[in-house]
């Protein structure tokens, strides 16, 4: 159904003739416009949400410690692989040290066994030695391998220790929250910093389920950032 609709206003006085005569030929028009039923509309509804860091990170250390240095703070910018902080490894580097004594000690005992089992082993060929003496340096030698394996072991665990003793960053980001300081007492795996990476960011909104419905992966909609 189609309906045209005009309107005219016309201002006429009552009873005594106006004394202006351009008020007596004053006519209010009025625009015509043309209607015409529709089966549906558009409705534009915003809806308010949070923009969020897609990847935040609690960081913590690998082993215990005490914090000799922090190098950065809340709300610094950040590399990949820059160290943010790191623990006190003195004592682990004494360790190192004495282990690298012992291994020293023990290469000495393995040197000094092997110049016994040469010598006894021509003593044999004139038989001024015996078959057991040799057993007993082979059983020797076959201790301080052993020993020597796990003085290495020891020092390859405390040089490792070492290495996770430097807290880096994982990508580049924002440090969003700090949590120690230089010379607190830290255990294994307790947060330390929490990373944001400002790079990948997404917006958490809540809308009507029926309205949820109506959307497809890959819509795109319009985003107003406020004070941006």
């Amino acid at each position: 159904i189609t309906s045209t609709i005009g309107v005219t206003f016309l201002l006429q006085s009552c009873g005594q003739p106006n004394a202006n005569p351009q008020l007596d030929n004053y006519m209010q028009l009025a625009e015509i416009a043309e209607f015409s039923p529709q089966s549906n509309y558009q409705v534009t509804r915003t809806y308010t949400g949070n923009i969020i860091a897609k990847q935040r990170t609690q960081l913590s250390f690998e082993y215990s410690g005490r914090i000799d240095r922090v190098n950065v703070y809340s709300g610094d910018d950040i590399k990949k692989d820059q160290v943010l902080a790191s623990l006190d490894v003195e004592l682990l580097n004494i360790k190192v040290r004495e282990l690298n004594a012992q291994i020293e000690q023990v290469n000495a005992q393995i040197k000094l066994n092997k110049a016994n089992l040469t010598r006894v082993s021509s003593l044999i060929a004139n038989d001024y030695a015996s078959e057991q003496r040799v057993d007993e340096l082979n059983a020797e030698k076959a201790v301080l391998l052993a020993s020597l394996e796990g003085i290495k072991a020891s020092r390859a665990s405390l040089e490792y220790q070492i290495s996770r003793a430097q807290l880096k960053a994982p990508y580049d980001g924002v440090v969003f929250e700090r949590l120690v300081s230089e010379g607190d007492l830290v255990n294994a795996g307790a947060p330390t910093f929490t990373l944001i990476n400002q790079h990948e960011q997404e917006i958490i909104t809540g809308i009507p389920a029926k309205l949820a419905r109506q959307l497809s992966i890959n819509d795109t909609l319009p985003v107003e950032i406020n004070d941006i």
